[in-house]
């Protein structure tokens, strides 16, 4: 049985869209994702998301952009 405390959160994917931000996926493996944005002036934003299929989505919109 997997206990959320025990779990680590992992960087499961790194990119840089096309205005320059990096974006950064990081998730414990069954409980919670993050997406990091860090902006050109060094500013990060942060989406949490309840598992990792809503935070690819979202990273994948950023993609697109």
């Amino acid at each position: 049985m997997f206990h959320k405390e025990s779990c680590t959160a992992l960087v499961r994917k790194v990119f840089t869209d096309a205005y320059g931000r990096k974006i950064t996926i990081m998730g414990r493996w069954a409980f919670e994702y993050s997406v990091y944005i860090e902006h050109i002036d060094s500013t990060v934003e942060r989406f949490s998301f309840e598992n990792g299929r809503l935070a690819r989505e979202f990273a994948e919109t950023l993609k697109r952009r």
